[in-house]
Parts: C-alpha cells; sequence; structure tokens
C-alpha cells in the first residue's frame, strides 16, 4: 500500500476551518450564556417585583408598622411612622387628595410611602410655579430591608397608582442635602434636584415631571 499524501494547502484549509468551527461554538456558548443570565435577572426580578406589594393605610395595617427598625436614618433625613400615618389622617380629614400606602414584601410589613395633594408654599421651586402637584411626605423602609430594590418598586408602584387616580401630576419632594444616598436613589428614579434649599436651608427640592 502506498503512503497517505496529504496537500499541504488542503490541511491548512482545513485548519482554517477547524478554527472557524472553534470560534463559532465559543460565539454561540457566549450568546447563550447571556441569554440564560439576563433571563434569569428578568424572572428574579419579576418575583421581586410581585413580592413587593401596597395596601391603602387602614385601621388595621397602621398597627403592623409600630415596630419598623429605622435605627440608621436620623429623624431629620425622614420622619417616623406616627409622624407620616398623621399627614395623611389630616389630608383624609380635610379632603385632601393622594395616598398613603403601607408597604409589604413577602407577606410582612416593611414600609410606608405617602403621596399627598400639596399646599402651596411661596418657597417651593420655580418648577412647579401655577401648577398642581404632589409632595411625598414619608417614605420609610425598614433597615432589615433596604439594599434589596425594594423602595424602588415601592416608589414607582405607588407613583404609578396615584398618577393613574388623579392623572400625570407633577412631584415634589424635599431631600436632606447631607443625605447623599437618597439623594442618588431620588435622581435614579427620575427625579430632578432642583438646586433650590428649603425654607429652613436643610434639604433641597427635587421634582419628578
Amino acid at each position: 500500500m502506498g503512503r497517505l499524501r496529504i496537500d499541504p494547502n488542503e490541511f491548512r484549509i482545513l485548519i482554517q476551518y477547524s478554527k472557524v468551527f472553534v470560534k463559532i461554538r465559543l460565539i454561540v456558548f457566549i450568546v447563550l450564556f447571556i441569554y440564560i443570565v439576563r433571563r434569569s435577572k428578568r424572572k428574579e426580578e419579576k418575583l421581586k417585583n410581585n413580592m413587593v406589594q401596597l395596601e391603602v393605610l387602614d385601621k388595621y395595617n397602621r398597627t403592623q408598622l409600630i415596630n419598623l427598625d429605622r435605627k440608621d436614618i436620623p429623624l431629620e433625613y425622614v420622619a417616623d411612622v406616627e409622624h407620616t400615618i398623621s399627614l395623611a389622617d389630616y389630608g383624609a380629614k380635610f379632603g385632601l387628595g393622594g395616598r398613603c400606602f403601607v408597604i409589604k414584601y413577602g407577606g410582612k410589613y416593611v414600609g410606608i410611602i405617602l403621596i399627598g395633594e400639596a399646599v402651596k408654599n411661596e418657597a417651593d421651586p420655580v418648577e412647579l410655579k401655577g401648577e398642581k402637584y404632589f409632595r411625598i411626605l414619608g417614605f420609610l423602609i425598614d433597615n432589615k430591608y433596604q439594599g434589596m430594590g425594594i423602595g424602588t418598586i415601592a416608589l414607582n408602584k405607588a407613583i404609578s397608582a396615584v398618577r393613574r387616580e388623579y392623572g400625570r401630576i407633577p412631584l415634589l419632594l424635599e431631600c436632606h442635602k447631607d443625605n447623599e444616598r437618597a439623594i442618588r436613589f431620588y435622581e435614579e428614579n427620575g427625579f430632578k434636584n432642583t438646586g433650590k434649599l428649603n425654607e429652613k436651608g436643610t434639604g433641597w427640592f427635587m421634582v419628578k415631571k
């Protein structure tokens, strides 16, 4: 028998095709890996979104908020639960628009948010002059549940609920000038720092239109 002879040119072509095939397999693997990771992340986000629920403040759920842990948040940064509830009761008594929601995560009460009709003030930013707007008058998440994305979901669900009821009204809040973490949080959720301080000079006015 004669020796098997391989044309060098054909051999080089075979090597090139093999390299291309390996690259294609690698690209396919990377694409599939990215797809699986993104799909898993979307499922996780959807699950978390479903776990965050809002209830309108009532006689029962307000009693479940007494033990919220807020030791990491100074009172000058965020009002306590009792004050937020008192503001909600005041608004309801005098027929002011808005909603106070109790925030639940996985069936547990973990926070509160109050978005209410604003009483206009001369100190308010020029961005809202002549407009009807609502204020975020209180927003608190239990310390043990912070950093989990619950605040972002709850904030956006609350805003959506209020705007479904009252239309796409502008929103105003005051964020303590030293509370850099909260300032970043609100900016990431569509609020603009107006660069104007409140009457006391302690908090920035932030607006979402």
